[in-house]
């Protein structure tokens, strides 16, 4: 039999709803209410489901979650992301930790859950800590959802490497496109004229702009385009990136491979979204007995510590990711208006993985 649901009521100041209308609303008590919000203990889906309904019906926003917001600093913030078991997600940790703690800072790690709804996770976030601004990080940095509830909080955030509306809020990128258009100009004078690009997770933004930017200068140089392969992330380890990291771009570059090398004319030079993706196709390149760089040209992005341990060592472009950190602190910190963005260069580091002499 189907519940009835109560009529909308903001027994509140200024016609504001308490945490009681909600309980009311969705027929529970207030204090299952402060546990969904506050994400403390266990309550059934179709619980939390009534409460979030009922929080957005009423544009419910808990006391806490304004207090945590005001303008008394708490000198806590917030690093806001769903991979956090990633080379790339370490140093960005690094980088804001040591720029906190410069400025007399504490640096929170939250993990953000794909399946559970911004404005609760955020509400639930704000009940327990209290903070000055989120910093977010790809894929988080163009999730349209979680940026409306950001705005609507009124809570600082500093995006890094945003793929869209740069002026929505200060921002932090490093110049990807132009060091894969450096990688193309290097491979093709190293005599390459079949290539292949093996994608990173597709929600990833940077995913997109490193094929692009790689297939451009590719065809300035004058390649064909039907002579640029592309290997998607499959979209079971795409799912599963998050749960262990490593582990699934060096399987999504070792699909690649095979995915590339399966055309009538494979490519003899290959760029990953990553150099833990590049290690994946050095792998199976080895594993297959192709010789590195002689027969198979195989290049990342990130220069992460795998580049410099894999032999050949790999070709890779060196994005300062720490650096973005610092400055993302900085600028959230700061909270400079209107927003400000920061660009920061990045560099193309040649070594054995596309030149024989530099094994």
């Amino acid at each position: 039999m189907t519940r009835e649901r109560p009529p909308l009521q903001r027994t509140g100041r200024n016609g504001k709803a308490t945490m009681l209308d909600v309980a009311r609303l969705a027929g529970v008590s207030g204090k299952t209410v402060s546990r969904v919000i506050n994400g403390d203990g266990y309550f059934s889906p179709d619980v939390a489901a009534r409460v979030t309904q009922a929080v957005a019906d009423l544009d419910f926003r808990p006391n806490i979650a304004a207090r945590s917001l005001k303008s008394e600093r708490s000198y806590n913030l917030c690093l806001l992301s769903e991979y956090l078991s990633s080379t790339y997600f370490a140093e960005i940790v690094a980088g804001a930790a040591s720029a906190c703690s410069e400025r007399g800072y504490h640096l929170v790690i939250e993990q953000l859950h794909a399946d559970r709804p911004r404005r609760s996770a955020m509400l639930g976030l704000l009940g327990r800590v209290s903070l000055d601004g989120f910093i977010l990080l790809p894929p988080q940095t163009d999730d349209q959802d979680l940026l409306s509830v950001l705005d609507e909080l009124k809570a600082p955030y500093v995006r890094i490497s945003p793929a869209s509306q740069p002026e929505r809020s200060s921002c932090v990128r490093a110049e990807d496109a132009l060091g894969v258009s450096d990688l193309a100009d290097h491979l093709w004078r190293m005599g390459h004229r079949r290539f292949g690009y093996v994608s990173g997770p597709f929600s990833h933004a940077a995913t997109h702009i490193r094929r692009e930017s790689f297939i451009d200068a590719l065809v300035k140089n004058g390649a064909e385009r039907d002579a640029i392969r592309v290997a998607e992330m499959p979209p079971r380890l795409d799912r599963a990136v998050k749960n262990a990291a490593l582990e699934i771009l060096v399987q999504t570059g070792a699909s690649g491979l095979d995915a590339l090398l399966a055309h009538p004319d494979p490519p003899t030079a290959v760029f990953a979204f990553s150099d833990g993706i590049a290690f994946g196709v050095l792998s199976r390149a080895q594993t297959l007995g192709l010789v590195v760089p002689d027969q198979l040209a195989v290049a990342g992005f990130d220069d992460s510590e795998i580049s410099k341990i894999v032999f050949p060592r790999l070709t890779t472009i060196r994005q300062p990711v720490s650096l973005m950190a610092t400055a993302a602190v900085e600028l959230l910190i700061d909270h400079p208006n209107p927003p400000a963005t920061k660009v920061l260069g990045v560099e193309l580091v040649i070594r054995g993985s596309t030149e024989s002499q530099l094994a």
